[in-house]
């Protein structure tokens, strides 16, 4: 951290001379006399949005209170980032010119949509972040995360337990499932990093039994017993984690045995898992979307 003076206030707040986030990046925002906000989330409305319910047109609604915890602010408004699959997509400014506070917040299926259609179709699922841009009434703004989502504060804001600079919700690609034959059928190659297999190659997934399924490696070009192999993957229906295994050693000449972790998306039925090739590669993206 760099240069932090702390002011004690008669609630013990922090306030800073000069703040920086306490992950490599440089100071930008100057707390001479500074402000933090607060977002607090409506405890009777979603804590997760349920991209099912989005998918089907069901009543969706999030909502929070947003408040100045410290600080002259002239006007907020108030912005958002979607990632998805490690990609950031934002900021979106989904309220501006705020001027009261605190004031009550809500989120509806239109209001989620029109900021990220990404959100669906999403196969794995992704987080809502939402935090603001304040205006002080000296002329100065405050952004509390940089137009690339990370923090524009320092660790003594983002670990307090007074006051909350953003809020975040998941984004669950989740239904109920009674076994894995969802997932039985015919997949296209989303990202393959091992390279056997080229964007939009056509795989067979079949469901085996309870939460398992298998992976075809039958139209891998580069292994001798491919029509022999495949992965299967077993996943917990509670949160879609999967952990995947082999049944045999992959021939390519010398033998691999992958294996690796997951995450199944069980509304729209898609496969994110990272392969590790032991003695070879790990951390592996493999990715398959359902035809």
């Amino acid at each position: 951290m760099k240069n932090i003076k702390i002011i004690l206030a008669s609630m013990m707040m922090a306030l800073f001379m000069t703040s920086c986030t306490d992950d490599g990046g440089t100071s930008t925002i100057d707390l001479k006399m500074g402000a933090v906000p607060n977002f607090v989330k409506a405890p009777d409305l979603d804590e997760e949005i349920q991209q099912s319910e989005l998918i089907s047109g069901a009543d969706v609604q999030i909502g929070f209170n947003f408040d100045i915890a410290q600080g002259d602010v002239a006007s907020a408004d108030l912005i958002a980032f979607y990632n998805k699959g490690g990609e950031l997509i934002g900021p979106v400014v989904i309220k501006s010119g705020i001027t009261e506070f605190p004031i009550d917040v809500l989120l509806n299926q239109d209001d989620l949509l029109g900021a990220f259609p990404e959100m669906i179709p999403d196969p794995v699922g992704g987080e809502l972040i939402i935090s603001a841009i304040l205006e002080l009434k000296d002329g100065r703004t405050l952004k509390m995360l940089n137009d690339d989502g990370s923090r524009n504060y320092g660790s003594d804001i983002h670990t307090s337990s007074v006051f909350a600079a953003q809020v975040a919700y998941k984004v669950i690609c989740y239904v109920k499932l009674d076994d894995a034959s969802k997932f039985d059928g015919t997949y296209t190659v989303v990202e393959d990093a091992w390279a056997d297999y080229a964007p939009g190659t056509e795989l067979s997934v079949n469901f085996v039994s309870d939460f398992t399924f298998r992976i075809s490696n039958a139209a891998n070009p580069y292994v001798n017993n491919a029509s022999t192999t495949y992965l299967e993957v077993t996943f917990d229906p509670k949160d879609g984690s999967a952990i995947v295994t082999t049944n045999e050693a992959w021939d390519y000449g010398v033998p691999i045995t992958p294996e690796g972790v997951g995450t199944v998306g069980t509304c729209a039925g898609g496969i994110e898992l990272v392969l590790d090739f032991p003695g070879y590669a790990s951390g592996q993206a493999f990715i398959l979307s359902k035809k």
